[in-house]
């Protein structure tokens, strides 16, 4: 095990718990989140799932 594997463990279930990016962002020491977004977030059938699920309807009820 890396110490990149700690950080990436890290980042990537802070995030599926709901952690705030930013927050999540300067802990690691990261001067935005768009390192945290490119390189650590990723997702899950679930998330996606739920995502789409969010959606509106698209009036084709």
């Amino acid at each position: 095990m890396r110490p990149y594997d700690l950080r990436h463990g890290f980042a990537s279930r802070a995030l599926d718990n709901a952690a705030d990016l930013k927050c999540v962002a300067e802990i690691m020491g990261h001067a935005n989140e768009k390192m945290i977004v490119r390189f650590y977030r990723h997702t899950g059938a679930k998330q996606r799932r739920k995502a789409v699920e969010a959606a509106p309807a698209l009036g084709l009820e």
